[in-house]
């Protein structure tokens, strides 16, 4: 029996190849020594992406650096999550399968920024 086929044309692929080549970008980035936003601004500019905001989060004993960015252009545009725990490696996720509170965010945050763009 075949499985029923979905359509899956509106939605983006987990993998998307922008959200690999951002990956392969940031493990040549050393985070240390540059720090999470300068490795990640460079990673950006390899992958073709901009970064729309970050921030250092607490979870009791463990901190983590944490933003928002979005890779592609137009219809093609993803959203993404980069983590990093101070204790681990790096992990992106695409904002729809994210359970991080900034990811709710990340959509308004971008709308804002380019609509200051278009006003200025």
């Amino acid at each position: 029996m075949d499985a029923p086929m979905t359509n899956t044309a509106d939605s983006p692929p987990a993998s998307s190849l922008e959200k690999i080549e951002l990956e392969l970008a940031l493990q040549a980035q050393d985070t240390i020594h540059s720090g999470f936003e300068n490795a990640l601004r460079q990673a950006l500019e390899k992958a073709g992406g901009v970064l729309l905001f970050h921030m250092r989060l607490e979870d009791g004993e463990s901190s983590r650096w944490t933003a928002a960015v979005a890779v592609g252009q137009g219809e093609e545009r993803q959203f993404l999550i980069v983590s990093i725990p101070s204790d681990g490696a790096a992990r992106i996720q695409p904002l729809e399968e994210s359970d991080d509170p900034i990811a709710r965010i990340a959509p308004a945050f971008a709308d804002v920024m380019e609509r200051l763009q278009t006003a200025a």
